[in-house]
């Protein structure tokens, strides 16, 4: 016949550590609460890294001019919250054979894209377009060097992708991705508990 004397020590124990587990469930849904915000930082020099992925760039200018885009160089804007990037570049004449050197000088936002899990580029500006030397024939072909820049490359480029788990963790927490902030040393991604 089974013995029932330690039943009452089992079920006990057992209540013990169910309680345990639900005390640790709320008290881990509830540390974002208790913790407070969190920031997690990007580097001006990963950022560099990932706009770097995506030059050297080519292309043609309206049949007259063969650009090509160096990688940018970057400083950070924190009072306008922003990123300005400055782009050398070298442009060919196409039909005199001559080679002109000029830089074009961006800006862009940031924001986070929840369906990605990425930090994009947005609302990317042209600042100034400048080539010495270039005839003043040739200045609508200038201006369109920025705006292939901007419109086809630059807008809404991913330069960050966060790792699923890296968010599932957060998530677990009780945070999300709040705003992203522009500072001195690169970017400054807020968490917030959520509510």
């Amino acid at each position: 016949m089974p013995s029932f004397a330690h039943l009452p020590t089992l079920l006990s124990r057992r209540t013990l550590l169910a309680a345990s587990v639900g005390v640790a469930g709320v008290a881990l849904a509830g540390c974002a609460g208790l913790l407070g915000p969190r920031d997690v930082d990007i580097t001006r020099e990963e950022l560099l890294t990932k706009l770097a992925k995506s030059f050297p760039m080519h292309q043609q200018m309206g049949g007259l001019f063969d650009v090509d885009a160096r990688a940018p160089r970057l400083n950070m804007q924190p009072t306008e919250n922003r990123v300005a990037a400055s782009i050398d570049f070298t442009a060919r004449d196409r039909v005199l054979g001559s080679t002109y050197q000029g830089t074009v000088d961006l800006s862009f936002g940031l924001r986070y894209e929840p369906s990605d899990l990425t930090i994009r580029l947005t609302a990317p500006r042209v600042e100034a377009v400048r080539m010495p030397g270039l005839p003043s024939s040739a200045n609508k072909a200038l201006s369109r060097v920025g705006a292939w820049l901007t419109e086809s490359k630059m807008n809404d480029y991913p330069v960050h992708r966060f790792k699923p788990e890296d968010l599932r963790k957060a998530d677990r927490m009780g945070y999300r991705v709040d705003t992203i902030r522009v500072v001195d040393t690169g970017l400054r991604i807020h968490l917030e508990p959520r509510d």
